[in-house]
This record gives structure tokens, C-alpha cells and sequence, in this order.
């Protein structure tokens, strides 16, 4: 029985972070926990690097601003999942600190990030088995990515979830589900069957200026069939879309149909929406 389990059963509460670290006998005040959350980049993410497991996410991780590291001799890295769960992706000892030579980019923004502190992570045994498995609650500030590890219990992290298979969350469930575009190729294969299994009715935002479009999805690839056409093109063929800024739009469910519902129904269920939500008259819905 893993550690997780063993903690949870015997104590019967809550599990932390923190007491999974004082079991591994750990100096808590030279670890820091990392969070790599969304970034302002449309094509890649974070996670997006994990995922490709080619050595750029560790690269990226090394590129840091002056002294970010300094005090630390230990991080433990997550990511933020396309659900926006916080996944522990490793561990990596703080061995050195050197600087970004001229012609080094980042992977994730693609800038030459010359004269940044580069450092040596060297990935550690530390709660190796959990890598890509085990689920923290963040908790805030969220927008603050590198914290201390609290040593009382009722400030730790708490550990929400552990995953039987690695790189695989569980599906959401369709009217929960929320991504981006650019999100699409990143899915597990588990996620883009479920996504592909259903036709229905979806909505498209603009985070930016908040406009919406409402659209059908009724093709033998359901949701996912019609969502990977926008974006591969930007637009999806789409008049309103054609005429504004190209946009990583959010996209969600709003109508799951029945096996048996025809393509009639499923479109008139889809005016419908576009009536509910005034997508015609205020978003990018053009009939």
C-alpha cells in the first residue's frame, strides 16, 4: 500500500504535504514548492512542456530571474493541468547557478533570455513514485508560484488526489468541462474519446472582450471534431471570426444531445441558445 493510502487509512484525515515530507526525514525550510501555471502564451504552456517529456520543461524551469532559486537546496515542481489541478511533476535538487548564455530562448515564449540566472536542477528520488500522480490543493495566493512549505499542519497543502495512471485525469464530466484551443492537442487520449463520443450544443469565448459564439457539434467526431476545426484555422469558417483578432477562445459545453436526437433537432436547440445568450446580437453569431 502506498504511503498516500497507508497515511489516510491510519490516521483517518486528510493527508498533507508537509507530512509526506516529514516522513521522508526533509529539512521543510530549504524546500520550495513550484507552481508553472497558464502563461500569456498562446501555443505552449507549462504543462504543454511536461507533457513532450524532451527535456524542455526542464530547461524552462532552469531559466529563472536573478536569485529566485537561491534559498532552496530542494523544489518540488507542479504544473497546472488544462482542468487547472496543481500536479506534482518532480523533484530537483539545487546544485549551482550560472548565467543564460547569448542565444539561449526559452521554450516556453521563445525569447532569447541571455543574462537571466540559469540553474542546475538535478532531478531527485524525492516522492518519485507520485510524479505526474499526485494533486494538490494550490491554495492561495495562486497568483504567487514559488511558496514556502508550511510546517503547521492546518496552513500544509493538502493532498486532494492521486492518480492510478500517470499523465491521466479523470474526465470532468462534459458540462465541467473548460479549455482553450490551443489546449486541444494536450488531452489525454481518455479525455478526446469522451470529447469525440457526443454531439451537442458548445460555446465559444473570447477572454479578452468577453464575446461569445454558440455552435452545434454533430459530426461523427462530436465535440472534439468540431472544436480541433477552429483550431487548425483560427475561425472555423466562421464570418464574425473571419473579421476580428485571432483569439485562443475558451470553450465549454452547453447541451449534451441524446443518441437518438437528429441534426434538425440538435440546430434548433442551438438557436435556441443563441437566443438565451444574445450571441447574435452581442457576440459572433452571425445567423
Amino acid at each position: 500500500m502506498e504511503l498516500f493510502h497507508h497515511l489516510k487509512v491510519s490516521l483517518g484525515v486528510p493527508i498533507t504535504l508537509t507530512k509526506l515530507l516529514e516522513i521522508e526525514g526533509l529539512d521543510l525550510s530549504k524546500i520550495r514548492l513550484v507552481r508553472h501555471h497558464k502563461s500569456n502564451t498562446r501555443e505552449r504552456s507549462p504543462w504543454d512542456l511536461w507533457q513532450r517529456q524532451d527535456g524542455s520543461f526542464e530547461l524552462y524551469q532552469r531559466i529563472q530571474n536573478p536569485r529566485k532559486f537561491d534559498r532552496a537546496s530542494l523544489l518540488l515542481s507542479f504544473v497546472m493541468t488544462p482542468d487547472k489541478r496543481t500536479l506534482f511533476v518532480g523533484a530537483y535538487e539545487v546544485a549551482g547557478k550560472s548565467t543564460v548564455p547569448k542565444g539561449m530562448r526559452c521554450p516556453l515564449s521563445g525569447k532569447d533570455s541571455a543574462g537571466r540566472d540559469l540553474y542546475d536542477l538535478r532531478p531527485s528520488h524525492v516522492l518519485k513514485s507520485y510524479s505526474g500522480r499526485l494533486v494538490i490543493d494550490w491554495g492561495p495566493p495562486t497568483q504567487q508560484w514559488v511558496h514556502l512549505v508550511h510546517t503547521d499542519e492546518e496552513k500544509a497543502k493538502q493532498i486532494t488526489e492521486l492518480w492510478r495512471d500517470e499523465f491521466d485525469p479523470p474526465f470532468p464530466g462534459f458540462i465541467d468541462f473548460t479549455g482553450r484551443l490551443s489546449e486541444l492537442a494536450t488531452l489525454t487520449p481518455r479525455w478526446c474519446d469522451a470529447l469525440s463520443s457526443v454531439r451537442g450544443i458548445y460555446l465559444l469565448r473570447c477572454e479578452t472582450t468577453g464575446e461569445q459564439y454558440v455552435g452545434s457539434a454533430y459530426g461523427e467526431d462530436g465535440f472534439l471534431g468540431r472544436w480541433n476545426g477552429y483550431a487548425t484555422t483560427g475561425h472555423g469558417g466562421n464570418k464574425r471570426m473571419l473579421e476580428r483578432e485571432e483569439s485562443d477562445y475558451i470553450v465549454t459545453i452547453l447541451e449534451v444531445s441524446s443518441s437518438t436526437a437528429t441534426v434538425d433537432e440538435i440546430i434548433r436547440r442551438e438557436s435556441i441558445w443563441k437566443e438565451k445568450l444574445g450571441s447574435r446580437e452581442f457576440g459572433m453569431n452571425a445567423n
